[in-house]
């Protein structure tokens, strides 16, 4: 669930987001409604919020904006879609010099298309951020357990899980080789063959050459010993699993 806050003070733009902009829109709750810089700083102190729906008067006079957020919805007067401005380029260059992922937490929407138009691009932007947000909490849980998130196996292993669980009840009932890793092949251009390899060779090497602390904290995770490593499979699914409780549902079910 994104929790979302409206930085505005025209009340009818206000009153065309709340009914109109985030009607029908799925992980979304909005959470409360400032109208400026000021309140919107004071009530960052108590609690954080995932996404801000501002002008985009208002988002320029944002100073260090990515601390207040994890994504932007910025409403346009007129300018094209993603129109950044000299000041925002000059700020996300800084930022690209330090990050090499592409910034993909703004969208940029002219305030003036219909309703169900602004509500496709922002419908698509969330679904695409809520994507970012699992995986970021798969990242976390096997940072966790000692995987390294810059080795291949890893970062095979991360995508995996999130195409299982973006498809749930689409994929995840055949075998990881049919389904799964062709997939992980396409995002990172290589085989599925070599994708299968990346990550048993990254499992095992973590049960095997990982530090005392990780492999106590995996045996405990995965409910195995040393005598029993987990399958790739197996590793998959305890975290699909740990995902869909931390969700406030049962563990991971498959479509029958």
């Amino acid at each position: 669930m994104f929790n979302i806050i409206i930085v505005n003070n025209d009340f009818k733009k206000v009153k065309r987001i709340t009914n109109s902009l985030l009607r029908n829109i799925e992980y979304v709750k909005i959470s409360g409604i400032v109208s400026n810089c000021k309140e919107l700083a004071k009530i960052f102190e108590k609690k954080n919020y995932n996404i801000l729906v501002l002008t985009d008067i208002v988002f320029k006079k944002i100073e260090c904006f990515s601390k207040f957020g994890q994504a932007f919805i910025v409403l346009t007067d007129g300018k094209a879609e993603n129109d950044v401005s000299e000041e925002n380029k000059m700020d996300k260059e800084e930022n690209d010099e330090e990050e090499s992922d592409e910034n993909t937490n703004i969208l940029y929407i002219n305030e003036f298309l219909s309703d169900k138009e602004i509500r496709e691009k922002v419908n698509l932007f969330i679904k695409n951020q809520n994507h970012e947000y699992i995986r970021n909490r798969i990242i976390m849980i096997l940072r966790d357990l000692g995987f390294e998130r810059n080795k291949k196996g890893t970062k095979c292993l991360i995508e995996s899980i999130l195409h299982c669980y973006i498809n749930r009840y689409k994929y995840y009932e055949n075998n990881l080789e049919k389904n799964v890793y062709p997939h992980v092949a396409k995002v990172f251009n290589t085989s599925a063959q070599n994708v299968k390899s990346y990550t048993i060779r990254s499992v095992n090497y973590m049960f095997t050459r990982g530090s005392s602390l990780h492999v106590a904290k995996m045996e405990e995770f995965f409910e195995t010993d040393y005598m029993r490593k987990p399958t790739a499979k197996t590793v998959i699914r305890t975290i699909l699993d740990q995902l869909c409780i931390e969700d406030g549902g049962r563990e991971f079910e498959e479509e029958e």
